[in-house]
């Protein structure tokens, strides 16, 4: 089975079968840290194929390990949480539960690592172990931290891992990856906007809160929007807001969040000084009080420059796969990141071609014709030895 060619024909022999196995968990979206239905078919999955087993990691993680000879042990990683959304689409294997649903393709990204961890159970013999780590609550940006509070690194450690995710805009059997960040970091903004409040019909009496609101809201976008750069993209969104209690009544308080991608380190702080410039000229110009809060949700995804192209030159043996860098980060994030912290990494996205539909979007459904070359790329990188760690780092 080490052959490229016999595994990729071995995935297209079986491609129904794991289509039906994805169409399984996408019937039956389980949201963060409820996935218990979803880890147990993986787990049983798994031991019913010959590997070791361990459940609840890190809430409803499960960690798979398979032995292997004295080279490199590697890591592969999928998600596995669906997200709250009330799916559209009429397909039979549609959700069958209401208002939760796979629309990110973490179904896929399960099964593609089933549909490896099966292509690497037949081999007699394999470089190195082998570790699969099937991760809780990725879109709650914590699941990768529970998992390694839970000292998964430290009970089941590999010298690199490597992540996935389906890309709809990419098309079918591209992959596209790059060294240095993959995917940007993630900060949410909470503000609250303070004043004594007053009656609706005297508002002289009072600070104009609302003002306040929309004049911070304006300059914020105006002047984040403005951090972008070629190599390193900014997103900033808001996108809640709640205040207000009764129609004559001025409230007392306002509350808004937003959203902040970003790529570099030094756009996170030039950011901090413009939200905190604006704040002070707000509570100067309105006489209402601001308090605001940053709140790490993702930290950015760093791809390792030996794994990445220890990755890329292994493209080369699979048979319908084509090789594109990413040309800059992109503005989503994954918690994989965190893993990277502490394992060289690399995560790559793979093209699904797909251009009727988007990633959290409630018409989604993952590309099934994926099955056929995806879980080859990840076989052949474990039989590649991770290019024996990166020829024994050189």
């Amino acid at each position: 089975m080490t052959n490229v060619d016999d595994s990729c024909a071995f995935l297209a022999e079986n491609l129904e079968r794991f289509s039906s196995i994805r169409r399984e968990f996408h019937m039956r979206p389980e949201l963060a840290y409820e996935e218990t239905e979803t880890s147990n078919r993986i787990a049983d999955f798994l031991t019913d194929i010959g590997w070791t087993v361990s459940r609840g990691i890190g809430g409803t993680g499960v960690v798979a390990t398979l032995a292997g000879g004295a080279g490199p042990t590697i890591g592969l990683r999928s998600d596995m949480d669906a997200l709250p959304i009330l799916e559209k689409n009429s397909v039979a294997h549609s959700s069958r539960y209401a208002g939760k649903m796979h629309a990110c393709g973490h179904d896929g990204h399960i099964t593609i690592l089933l549909a490896a961890a099966e292509l690497l159970a037949r081999e007699k013999q394999r470089p190195g172990d082998v570790c699969l780590y099937f991760q809780p609550a990725e879109e709650a940006g914590s699941g990768a931290q529970s998992m390694l509070e839970d000292d998964v690194l430290t009970r089941f450690p590999c010298d690199q891992m490597v992540g996935y995710h389906n890309w709809p805009a990419l098309p079918s059997g591209v992959i596209s990856v790059r060294h240095g960040v993959q995917m940007s970091a993630f900060q949410s903004l909470e503000l609250d906007f303070l004043c004594g409040g007053g009656h609706a019909a005297m508002p002289e009496n009072c600070p104009d809160i609302f003002s306040a609101m929309s004049d911070f809201l304006r300059q914020s976008y105006s002047r984040l929007r403005n951090l972008k750069h070629e190599s390193a993209p900014v997103s900033f969104s808001f996108t809640r807001v709640k205040g207000g209690s009764a129609i004559n009544l001025i409230p007392t308080k306002i509350s808004l969040e937003a959203s902040f991608r970003y790529g570099s380190n030094r756009q996170f702080l030039m950011a901090c000084d413009i939200v905190d410039e604006i704040r002070k000229q707000t509570i100067e110009h309105y006489g209402v009080d601001v308090e605001m809060r940053w709140i790490e949700r993702f930290a950015p995804l760093v791809n390792d420059k030996g794994v990445t192209s220890s990755l890329v030159k292994s493209l080369s043996d699979v048979p319908g796969v084509t090789y594109r860098e990413t040309a800059t980060p992109a503005t989503v994030a994954d918690d994989f990141g965190y893993f990277a912290e502490h394992v060289p990494s690399c995560y790559f996205w793979i093209g699904t071609g797909q251009k009727n539909t988007n990633l959290h979007a409630d018409n989604f459904d993952f590309n099934d014709n994926v099955l056929k070359t995806a879980p080859a790329i990840l076989h052949n990188y474990v039989m590649c030895g991770g290019l024996q760690e990166q020829a024994n780092e050189a």
